[in-house]
């Protein structure tokens, strides 16, 4: 009799062991069920809370594209700028000697774009277009003449000229520089084309002279 009590005992005490066991196995399995489940809520509302361009504040903004931007001017391999009005396009500089007769010695670089009207009546690059150079820090005197009276370059003479609606001409900018092998910083925005309907840009690319 003693022995069947016994072993009535232990198999009632083999019972509970395993029912624990069990229910500690779920509450674990629940467990890391509850956790990867909140970490996949964390990784969506991360995803689904960034903002966009227009949601963030001008901090915000600046702080995301200030590897890209530069004063307000977005930094680019080359300068390519496509309007409403008109597209321009850098196509290559020349640096030359611009001796004149008096003796005077100059270098300059010429800039060259291929300028676009696509507006509906005529139009020329310097109704359009803002053009600044820097080198070693300091702004570079634009010409439009030369020194010497016998250049002669025909796309530096298209920059002033008008052309009708649907024409492309290569212009040429000049700039009397500082050195020959400083790079330079070119700037080029379609400010004067500010009628309220075309939208508005601004680019800067370096130029290396050597």
């Amino acid at each position: 009799m003693k022995r069947k009590i016994v072993a009535m005992m232990l198999i009632a005490m083999m019972a509970v062991n395993v029912t624990a066991c069990g229910s500690s196995s779920d509450k674990s399995a629940k467990a890391d069920k509850a956790t990867k489940e909140t970490t996949k809520d964390k990784k969506e509302d991360s995803t689904g809370s960034e903002k966009s361009d227009d949601e963030m504040s001008q901090a915000e903004w600046v702080e995301k594209n200030a590897s890209s931007t530069e004063d307000g001017y977005d930094i680019v391999d080359s300068i390519d700028i496509t309007s409403s009005t008109t597209t321009l396009k850098y196509t290559g500089s020349k640096v030359i000697d611009d001796t004149g007769e008096d003796g005077t010695t100059s270098k300059k670089v010429l800039l060259y774009f291929d300028f676009t009207n696509v507006n509906d009546s005529e139009t020329s690059a310097e109704s359009h277009y803002n053009f600044r150079v820097y080198q070693n820090g300091i702004q570079l005197d634009q010409w439009i003449s030369m020194n010497n009276y016998d250049f002669s370059d025909e796309s530096f003479d298209n920059t002033m000229k008008a052309i009708l609606s649907g024409t492309t001409v290569n212009i040429a900018v000049a700039f009397e520089l500082q050195d020959e092998t400083s790079p330079l910083k070119l700037r080029v925005d379609n400010s004067l084309d500010d009628n309220g309907e075309t939208q508005l840009f601004a680019q800067q690319q370096e130029i290396q002279l050597q």
